[in-house]
């Protein structure tokens, strides 16, 4: 695995290199560059990315992040939390701008960063456009070995429906449409930001973790969402309101999560 900056860059047997970015790392960076330009103490203080501390969660449509680093440094420094916070605020907010990636300081030392339907959309295309072209078959188990081998040949399958539905191409990623747009009322089930919440949480978790470390425990919590995820959002309904665009938005995430997958599983 490597990591550039808050990209994830994993390789597996069938696809080469996927590259995924990853939010907590992109957040951590953004926070360790401002820590060194606020006028307080705290610049003074060496704080390492992987020691920046950050909660995450998903509320409808919105996914938050919060952090506590202003209240782990004012036990180091002699200045409150909350103005620390408040610095840091002002200091993220143009290098966040450009992410779209609102933030807001919620009082008592907490720092919130939240993932909009923007947000989101601009991490859907920034991952997929860079994909390699997905291989026109892929090698088929009779009997998988685990559930994560399952969901992902499950995903495989899908991919390959959704060629010969027209909806995607294996062999040319470009010709993929990443553009659908999130914020159409009612696009997306909550199932849907479910499974986009846990791909998030994973790529997050594999920022920091190698192949041997936990991977089998991210795989099957991916796993368990994407069996969520299918049971209930519809793909191959043509009678279904914004069809085809949410049948591609949604076979767009099972990319995603067959890439993840195939890393995840690729030891197994």
């Amino acid at each position: 695995m490597q990591v550039s900056n808050y990209t994830l860059k994993l390789r597996n047997s069938s696809r080469g290199f996927v590259t995924f970015i990853s939010f907590k790392a992109l957040l951590r960076k953004e926070i360790q560059c401002a820590l060194r330009q606020v006028p307080l103490p705290t610049r003074n203080i060496q704080v390492k990315e992987s020691a920046i501390p950050f909660t995450i969660r998903q509320k409808g449509n919105l996914i938050h992040y919060r952090s506590a680093i202003a209240i782990a440094l004012a036990t180091q420094a002699s200045i409150e939390a909350t103005e620390i916070a408040q610095q840091l605020a002002i200091y993220l907010q143009p290098a966040l701008h450009q992410h779209l990636i609102p933030i807001q300081n919620i009082g008592s030392g907490w720092i919130q960063f939240t993932l909009t339907e923007g947000t989101i959309q601009s991490w859907l295309q920034q991952c997929l456009t860079p994909f390699p072209a997905l291989p026109v078959s892929f090698p088929l188990i009779e009997t998988p070995l685990s559930f994560s081998q399952y969901t992902h040949h499950r995903c495989c399958r899908l991919l390959q429906l959704g060629a010969e539905a027209n909806l995607i191409s294996l062999t040319d990623n470009t010709g993929n449409d990443t553009n659908c747009s999130l914020g159409k009322q009612n696009l997306l089930q909550p199932e849907d930001w479910q499974f986009i919440y846990q791909l998030i949480m994973t790529i997050d978790h594999l920022q920091n973790s190698y192949r041997s470390q936990r991977t089998s425990k991210l795989a099957n919590h991916l796993s368990e969402a994407f069996i969520r995820f299918h049971r209930c959002c519809r793909i191959f309904d043509r009678q279904q309101t914004h069809f085809p665009q949410i049948a591609m938005m949604r076979l767009n995430l099972i990319a995603i999560a067959q890439g993840v997958l195939q890393y995840l599983t690729d030891d197994f």
